[in-house]
């Protein structure tokens, strides 16, 4: 890790000059493949489908409130910033989720939740 952020200081130092060496292009290789990989994981990588992030939220909202029934204490807007989704995928995945029978929408904060076991399988 000292010798990636050595490479790291000596790029910036030098303005981003390429090193001429083996070793200099072997390290500067590695630091680019380290990079490239941390972001590929982070950015590129998501298993969540947006169902899952939605159901993962709704039983945990669940076991909070200790009922099937859930009244949500905030906008779709914000459920959407919450889990990184937009507005209109958080309206979309609800809908779905309504449509099989595994949640039903009595009022835009209300939430009964009708098949718990499906939202439980699209979590694990």
């Amino acid at each position: 890790m000292d010798a990636i952020k050595s490479a790291l200081e000596q790029i910036k130092k030098d303005r981003l000059t390429f090193p001429t060496d083996a070793a200099g292009l072997l390290l500067g290789l590695l630091v680019f493949s380290v990079a490239i990989f941390a972001l590929h994981r982070a950015l590129l990588i998501d298993p969540d489908t947006a169902q899952e992030r939605v159901a993962s939220f709704l039983l945990d909202l669940a076991k909070r409130a200790a009922a099937e029934e859930i009244e949500v204490p905030m906008s779709r807007q914000d459920i959407a910033d919450y889990l990184g989704l937009t507005i209109e995928t958080i309206s979309r995945t609800l809908t779905q989720l309504e449509a099989q029978a595994t949640i039903a929408l009595p009022t835009s904060r209300r939430i009964v939740l009708c098949n718990r076991c499906a939202l439980t399988r699209l979590d694990a």
